[in-house]
């Protein structure tokens, strides 16, 4: 996996779903998650940190790096800016907040409002279970998903059950869950760069 690095920030270019031009911030799952009681048992985020050594000691330290918010987004901008630069290919084009974990308070959420400000040539983009945390003033540039739709439900199933919530709700399908391989986020779709209910069928 590539990566570029700042103090004790970590960002990593692309995975096997996003397109390396979309650069991804990390934090621990289920311990930054204000609302993942109905889903932390069988959280995918933990499964990476089970799976390869290096992944959690990563999250750890990033979100180490937030807890001085002020320090966090001099050095997050001079990261992203920094890799904007030197880019010889996969220039980025957007920043992933959160592969895992998620806005866990008001002030770190308020952090990120102001790194997009500062980088208006990227879209910011991410997911989120706990909407009371953000902030009352989101730059254009930046898109959060809320993951539980207005009736409850999680933005994520069977088939079925997706093309229900997106005729409901009036959401995106991210067409991953029939794509899968020949998919990359981020070139093939950008719904959830721009549209407020994406749904997501089980794969």
């Amino acid at each position: 996996m590539t990566t570029a690095k700042k103090g004790n920030i970590t960002l990593s270019k692309g995975n096997m779903k996003l397109d390396k031009s979309i650069l991804i911030f990390s934090i621990p799952a289920v311990k930054t998650c204000p609302n993942c009681r109905d889903c932390a048992a069988s959280c995918y985020a933990r499964k990476a940190e089970k799976v390869y050594p290096q992944v959690l000691p990563c999250r750890e330290r990033n979100y180490s790096a937030t807890q001085d918010l002020e320090q966090f987004e001099e050095d997050m901008i001079a990261l992203i800016k920094d890799t904007q630069r030197k880019a010889k290919k996969h220039k980025p084009s957007a920043v992933r907040i959160h592969e895992s974990g998620d806005f866990y308070s008001k002030e770190y959420a308020e952090a990120w409002a102001r790194i997009a400000r500062a980088c208006p040539e990227l879209t910011f983009y991410g997911y989120t279970k706990a909407p009371w945390m953000l902030p009352e003033d989101i730059p254009e540039n930046m898109n959060i998903v809320e993951s539980v739709m207005p009736g409850g439900e999680v933005n994520f199933g069977s088939h079925e059950k997706v093309i229900k919530m997106s005729k409901e709700y009036g959401a995106a399908i991210c067409p991953y869950g029939k794509a899968k391989k020949t998919f990359k986020c981020g070139t093939d779709c950008k719904a959830c760069m721009r549209r407020s209910r994406v749904v997501f069928i089980e794969h």
